[in-house]
């Protein structure tokens, strides 16, 4: 089992990714996780520190390429402060 301490738990952003079956096969499932995961590493500044983030992409997230899905998830950060 792993525990943080109390002080990294409050300060820290954590992600979540989630990608149905329904988005395709395995390697397509995992290049899209591969593709949110860098866009949240080299974006971190997007997300408040504190929070947990679940990320779900939808069906169509197969078929963008690495720039429409930062933008979305650009957009998608902006409304929900």
């Amino acid at each position: 089992m792993y525990s943080l301490k109390r002080n990294d738990s409050v300060s820290r952003v954590r992600f979540g990714f989630s990608v149905s079956k329904k988005a395709g096969k395995a390697v397509v499932r995992n290049r899209i996780k591969r593709v949110l995961k860098e866009i949240c590493r080299i974006n971190g500044q997007w997300f408040r520190e504190g929070y947990d983030y679940i990320i779900i992409p939808r069906k169509g997230a197969i078929i963008k390429n690495f720039q429409d899905l930062s933008e979305d998830l650009f957009r998608l950060t902006r409304r929900i402060r």
